[in-house]
């Protein structure tokens, strides 16, 4: 069966009984529509929220299951939104529920998407290290989850491939081993990023940690 809007809109209700009541209004208030993440590429898992882009005039609105974007639409041919890893994810993998979505064959990669996803990765580990002394290591291998799969991405930004849904970037990644090694070399963290993990966890611990890590995300990221 081919997953149409209509058919993914109804798995999505089925699911959450209430997304009706809070997708219509914005729906209604927007000139553009776009289902991306898991749904849209349909390997949603149990803890898949349901990611949608909005072109209008409204504000982000996060709950606990519905991430709606919004972006106004002066914004969309501004070279900022159109270098972005989102972007970029969307006009790739997106379902276009309403509009026509012309801004999609226009993005490009730039090294500033690159340079702000390794920002974000450098200021998580900060602020695991600047906590290390009370986390355990259990607590900590769950804050590195998030830096395992920033880290990804970013490999994917730096070689100009778009970033796929997370349970596709982690059923794609075969050698646990070699990417351990590829983490700190200078294209992704390089040595100050060793250091970090080196001063975080006991060095004879990296490599189980990253092995296991991973492994725990991917029984995260398995499909419903």
């Amino acid at each position: 069966m081919v997953n149409t809007p209509s058919i993914i809109l109804g798995k999505i209700t089925e699911r959450f009984p209430a997304f009706p009541e809070s997708f219509n209004p914005c729906e209604e208030n927007s000139i553009e529509v776009v289902l991306f993440g898991s749904y849209a590429y349909g390997c949603e898992h149990v803890q898949s929220d349901v990611d949608i882009l909005f072109v209008g005039d409204k504000k982000r609105k996060a709950s606990k299951y519905f991430d709606f974007i919004w972006i106004k639409p002066e914004r969309l041919n501004s070279k900022t939104w159109l270098s972005s890893e989102l972007a970029i994810h969307i006009a790739n993998y997106g379902i276009w529920l309403k509009g026509e979505g012309t801004w999609r064959n226009q993005v490009f990669f730039s090294k500033a998407a690159s340079t702000r996803k390794k920002q974000r990765i450098f200021e998580r580990l900060t602020h695991i290290y600047l906590q290390k002394d009370s986390l355990s290591l259990a607590k900590k291998k769950l804050f590195i989850q998030k830096i395992i799969l920033n880290i990804l991405r970013l490999q994917n930004l730096n070689n100009k491939i778009p970033n796929p849904p997370t349970c596709v970037t982690l059923n794609e990644l075969q050698d646990f081993g070699s990417f351990s090694q590829e983490i700190f070399k200078p294209h992704l963290l390089g040595q100050v990023g060793k250091v970090f993990f080196e001063e975080i966890f006991h060095t004879n611990e990296i490599e189980n940690v990253l092995y296991s890590t991973l492994n725990d995300l991917r029984e995260i990221y398995k499909k419903i």
